[in-house]
């Protein structure tokens, strides 16, 4: 039988200090252009890292962090990976890619020698189980902690500013079975919100105008868009104020949460 390690764990007094780390455990080595995401597994025995090859194309990394060793290697995506997932006994991962791409991976056999675990063009058949398409980029993906051992529940947002929630099968890998049971927009009205702003789905900053933020919400009223509108009230808006926190407006388009009913 398999002895699965686990993490060693340090205990102090409570009337000792606490000190920093000063030791550096690993280094792993990474790609050409660098990791741009990481993300340890839940058990913290893994830690899963998108490095981008010097052709563009990004591999998923997994490390064990006890033995220092790298486990495995997968194809991953044709561009940057914005976003991993382990589901929540990790055997299951998702990554979220500028590619318009989420994969779902099959991470059962982890444990498992194989020799082509490490061959990232050929290993598929181990590890790949489905992607999902999207229109645009895709910023994130999370999957729900529902345990259930027949279907995978995820949520992706996408540069189209829907968020979307997927159902995978997970009873046969050969031939898997996905479907896309929801989409909504972050511009729909919202069961709750949750901000530092009352008034607003996004984060309150200082120098962040009111207009601005109707404007984030209200795409269609943006300067370029104005030049159509015939309504009196709207023809006098300060403009200055429109173009002050305009340029900004992508960076702000984000929300800190929306929850849907």
């Amino acid at each position: 039988m398999d002895v699965v390690k686990r993490l060693r764990k340090w205990e102090k007094f409570a009337e000792l200090p606490s000190v920093l780390p000063d030791r550096l455990v690993w280094k792993f080595e990474s790609e050409t252009q660098g990791a741009f995401k990481i993300k340890f597994s839940n058990s913290g025995k893994y830690l899963a890292a998108s490095c981008t090859l010097a052709n563009g194309k990004t591999v998923i990394k997994i490390y064990d962090v006890e033995d220092g060793f790298l486990q495995i290697i997968l194809r991953g995506h044709n561009d940057l990976v914005y976003d991993i997932c382990w589901s929540w006994d990790d055997r299951y991962l998702v990554t979220a890619s500028a590619d318009g791409l989420v994969r779902v991976w099959n991470m059962e056999d982890k444990e498992t020698e194989n020799s082509d675990r490490l061959n990232y063009m050929e290993n598929d058949r181990l590890f790949f189980i489905c992607e999902l398409i999207h229109p645009s980029f895709v910023y994130g993906a999370r999957i729900h902690p529902m345990r259930d051992d027949s279907y995978l529940y995820l949520a992706s947002i996408c540069f189209d500013q829907n968020v979307r929630i997927w159902k995978v099968n997970l009873d046969d890998f050969e031939n898997p079975y996905f479907k896309m049971v929801f989409e909504m927009s972050i511009n729909d009205k919202a069961e709750h919100t949750l901000g530092t702003k009352k008034t607003s789905t996004y984060e309150f900053d200082e120098d962040l105008e009111d207009e601005t933020l109707r404007l984030i919400m209200n795409p269609q009223d943006t300067p370029d868009n104005l030049k159509n509108v015939t309504n009196k009230k709207q023809k006098n808006r300060d403009e200055e104020t429109i173009n002050k926190g305009y340029k900004n407006l992508l960076e702000k388009k984000h929300p800190n949460a929306l929850v849907f009913d």
